[in-house]
């Protein structure tokens, strides 16, 4: 075999490893996309591959911090939205602090607390 066509193999042998690559990632974003999970009280869903959105609140705390990221299965994650009804079961709730990152508040996300 000549330089030439070890050069042209490994080309080709690389090639089909970055396709490879491509084609895990964007399944393991499709897989990932959608799911949940919870840290502390709150219930957060995973929108993209860098954002995640608060679904549901289930302590009983008055005041609220939410972080603007959170680590779930060694993935970081930043809050970008608060979803529909997600602070409604906490009754008790009087105030939260919601971080600059978030960049939409869905509706009724608040709706049943005084």
């Amino acid at each position: 075999m000549n330089t030439e066509e070890v050069i042209k193999n490994r080309l080709q042998s690389k090639n089909k490893w970055s396709r490879s690559l491509v084609i895990f990632s964007l399944f393991l974003m499709l897989v990932t996309y959608g799911q949940s999970f919870t840290v502390g009280d709150i219930r957060y869903e995973i929108i993209s591959s860098a954002e995640e959105m608060v679904m549901d609140y289930t302590g009983t705390a008055t005041s609220v911090n939410i972080s603007e990221t959170v680590v779930s299965n060694g993935m970081e994650y930043t809050l970008t939205h608060i979803g529909t009804s997600a602070f409604q079961k906490g009754e008790l709730v009087e105030s939260v602090i919601i971080p600059n990152s978030v960049r939409s508040i869905r509706s009724n996300a608040f709706g049943w607390n005084p």
